[in-house]
């Protein structure tokens, strides 16, 4: 289901999206303002400032892995432009931050509904014919984002994908509201897992919404809905049981899991190159050392990467609670 991952995070966005709620941009916005755009610029913010602390103990390379870009210790020019790149929603470039793209382009994405909407329904006044209007709209925006990637290669980091977004948070929304589904039929969990197979077998490009890159929409979407269903049912399924409770755990901390993921992958790193599992001749990926065929290793990293974003979150609520706490008795 690992292809689908992004294009399912989009839909279940929009699952509870609310057209009342769309239809006032100031006071929808100012809802996303506290829980996408302040999270963005303080987990943002601090991998910038912690910048020459990660070069300094050797956890970023002396180039970045994927654009090539030499890494090296921040002045404080360099400072000033990281942070106002964070400010202006318009990323970092630290490698910690790796994973978080799609935070922006879900921040980007609501500003674009939410102001769509409200336009279209200035002019459309049917609920049923503005969301079919919206779904048109959306989905020639996300085709014309699709030609401009796959046809000509022009790709905006962060903007193409978002009109690709848009369009996918709008089919959930509507899938999930439109649609009963109790997610307990197992002839459509076995209906879901055949069309996920015939979805790989058939799929051309490996999807990869950071670039805007996917099989087609039929596939994306399709697939996308099938994953939906597939994972639906088993959640369903353990829902009561420990594996379910911790699952529901990480689905609610999920934001900070991807944040902070790295940040645990690092310290893997860090720990097994001290106990002598690696060395510096060992060959190191994007962020952790190769694992070839170990899953021991592979449940290292796994473990760190879940368990360090949890024990940070931990930290950091039982530090709020204490200040909240200090300031009542104080007052």
């Amino acid at each position: 289901l690992g292809c689908w991952r992004l294009p399912v995070f989009f839909m279940v966005a929009g699952f509870y999206m609310k057209d009342e709620k769309l239809s006032q941009p100031i006071s929808f916005l100012k809802g996303k303002l506290k829980s996408l755009y302040l999270p963005a610029v303080i987990i943002y913010g601090l991998a910038v400032l912690f910048h020459n602390v990660f070069v300094r103990i050797g956890w970023y390379p002396d180039v970045h892995p994927v654009t090539g870009a030499p890494i090296a210790l921040y002045g404080v020019k360099n400072f000033a432009i990281g942070l106002g790149k964070v400010f202006a929603c318009a990323g970092s470039g630290e490698l910690v931050m790796g994973a978080m793209w799609f935070l922006y382009v879900l921040m980007y994405s609501m500003v674009g509904l939410t102001l769509l909407y409200w336009i279209i329904g200035k002019v459309v006044k049917n609920l049923k014919s503005r969301n079919m209007t919206m779904l048109i709209l959306l989905f020639v925006g996300a085709i014309a984002s699709g030609i401009m990637t796959k046809k000509f290669g022009i790709t905006i980091s962060r903007v193409n994908v978002t009109f690709t977004a848009m369009f996918l948070i709008w089919v959930g929304k509507m899938f999930q509201q439109g649609v009963s589904v109790k997610y307990d039929n197992i002839g459509w969990f076995c209906i879901s897992i055949l069309v996920i197979i015939q979805s790989l077998l058939f799929m051309q490009v490996r999807q990869n919404l950071a670039w805007n890159e996917y099989s087609d929409f039929l596939v994306m979407v399709v697939g996308g809905i099938a994953a939906i269903y597939v994972l639906g049912y088993i959640g369903k399924k353990i829902q009561r049981n420990f594996i379910g409770k911790f699952i529901a755990l990480m689905g609610r901390d999920s934001l900070y899991i991807m944040a902070f993921h790295i940040l645990g992958f690092f310290i893997c790193n860090s720990l097994l190159a001290a106990i002598g599992f690696f060395d510096v001749n060992t060959e190191k990926g994007t962020y952790t050392y190769l694992c070839g065929d170990s899953v021991s290793k592979v449940l290292c990293y796994t473990a760190f990467g879940i368990a360090v974003p949890l024990l940070i979150m931990y930290g950091w609520r039982k530090l709020k609670n204490q200040l909240l706490d200090n300031k009542y008795i104080r007052g």
